[in-house]
């Protein structure tokens, strides 16, 4: 019991004495309490400390993701600190979220913008590609162009299928041409 309690006060996240009473199949933690009660009050300590220091942490991580690239969800901070939704985040720290939340909506913009700019460029090119192999140049998929780029789909479509056909109707040019010439020179050689 002393082993588990010490494991407890050394570990990065303290286990609370009534956690480990519980674990251990006490009815309440009041005989870990009597036996040994230092290592109880330094856990009860560390574990007050760490719930006075929990805004102060929120508060940093949230200023440091606010300089990070793209900018994370709430959701994904909330991971990082150990809390299972981002409503502790909101409670705390409202402004700071509003303004974490402004920047991933910003980047996201960005980055559909700059999609969106790069699957427009391939339309100068020729033959136009299609729109699966713009999709996986952009490392993007068809459901998300569809989604976000449809106008931009349409057009690579388009242009796409004149490009094949114009390639199509050049071959079959050059088929009638090839077959004209071998005829002239049959019909020359009688």
């Amino acid at each position: 019991l002393k082993e588990i309690l010490e494991q407890s006060l050394k570990s990065h996240e303290s286990i609370s004495v009534h956690q480990i009473a519980e674990n251990l199949g006490y009815s309440n933690s009041g005989f870990i309490h009597r036996k040994f009660p230092e290592l109880c009050g330094a856990i009860r300590e560390k574990i007050a400390h760490a719930k006075q220091s929990r805004p102060e942490r929120m508060r940093r991580t949230l200023k440091q993701a606010l300089c990070e690239h793209p900018a994370p969800t709430l959701v994904d901070l909330s991971r990082r600190l150990g809390f299972s939704s981002s409503s502790v985040l909101r409670t705390h720290e409202p402004a700071l979220c509003n303004k974490l939340a402004a920047r991933h909506r910003a980047c996201l913009m960005k980055r559909r913008a700059d999609v969106e700019a790069e699957a427009k460029a391939t339309l100068g090119e020729d033959p136009v590609p299609s729109v699966r192999d713009v999709c996986k140049r952009l490392e993007i998929t068809v459901w998300f162009m569809n989604k976000y780029l449809p106008a931009v789909r349409r057009m690579i479509a388009v242009q796409h299928r004149q490009c094949v056909a114009t390639e199509t109707k050049r071959q079959r040019d050059l088929l009638f041409h090839g077959i004209h010439c071998i005829v002239a020179e049959i019909q020359s050689c009688g």
